[in-house]
């Protein structure tokens, strides 16, 4: 069983570089029931490194049975991803 989300964000000049620390988790609760998660970045710009850090380094952490998998998303997403994925603690 997988479960596909759709990732939006709406962007104004005041909240333009602010993610709400508990983002991640409100996005990822109760996903841990699925095998595989789709979050698909279309029209998403830009993640910050703790969200990218949060969704595919720790939560896959604390769930190794939910595959997490990111679609869509641009140059400045994926390396944000890449970067939470690629980093060893």
């Amino acid at each position: 069983m997988y479960f596909h989300l759709f990732v939006k964000r709406k962007y104004d000049k005041k909240t333009y570089d602010r993610q709400a620390p508990w983002l991640p988790w409100r996005i990822l609760s109760g996903l841990e029931l699925f095998k595989e998660v789709i979050l698909d970045f279309k029209d998403v710009a830009y993640i910050g490194q703790a969200f990218g850090d949060e969704i595919f380094r720790v939560f896959p952490n604390i769930n190794p049975c939910t595959k997490i998998i990111a679609k869509n998303a641009n140059d400045d997403v994926q390396y944000m991803i890449n970067r939470a994925i690629n980093t060893k603690l």
